[in-house]
């Protein structure tokens, strides 16, 4: 979905969707082509696909991260890639991130259904982060190619209707940023 090869960040899947950038957002080419988000105030808004986000089937979300800023100690989190409906109550959406006191999270946003792995990032390192909802077997999450967490719950959650964010979860308003470097983001089902 994400590639950062050009001096813009653009979809390279066959959806070719609009991703546009809020904040100042960087695109750094010095070791591997990624975005640098500042974790105040920038994210990237890649519209809204509802085949494409839906947690009602198999739904596979995977990208490289790497924070650079401060890891939250308290709040809402630091969101990676996210959909989820502003004040949801019910499974509208999924998220992948990190959760103060949890750790790495992957599931829905509402009746919180998801694997969590409890794990404090270290800055300046890149993790691959990957979380899977799958039908028949539940929640999972995988960091650098190892299964790390899993929830069997079989609920299938839903899907929002916002857009789909890198960097910033659309319900915290004003936070839920991350601090960090984003590259290569593959959502497929």
């Amino acid at each position: 979905l994400l590639t950062c090869n050009d001096p813009v960040i653009k979809d390279s899947s066959p959806n070719a969707l609009t991703i546009s950038t809020v904040g100042t957002v960087a695109v750094d080419k010095t070791t591997v082509s990624n975005v640098l988000f500042d974790g105040t105030n920038d994210y990237a808004d890649c519209g809204y696909n509802s085949s494409i986000y839906n947690l009602t089937q198999n739904l596979t979300v995977e990208v490289w991260a790497r924070w650079t800023g401060a890891v939250a100690t308290s709040g809402n989190g630091q969101w990676i890639v996210t959909n989820v409906d502003s004040g949801a109550t019910t499974n509208g959406g999924f998220q992948l991130g990190y959760i103060p006191g949890t750790g790495f999270y992957f599931g829905t946003y509402g009746n919180l259904i998801a694997a969590t792995y409890s794990f404090v990032p270290v800055i300046n390192t890149w993790y691959n982060l990957t979380g899977i909802k799958s039908s028949s077997s539940g929640y999972f999450i995988y960091l650098n190619g190892v299964s790390v967490a899993t929830n069997v719950n079989l609920t299938a959650g839903g899907a929002a209707s916002r857009n789909l964010r890198i960097a910033h979860r659309e319900r915290d308003g004003a936070g839920g940023y991350f601090p960090g470097n984003v590259s290569s983001v593959k959502i497929y089902n």
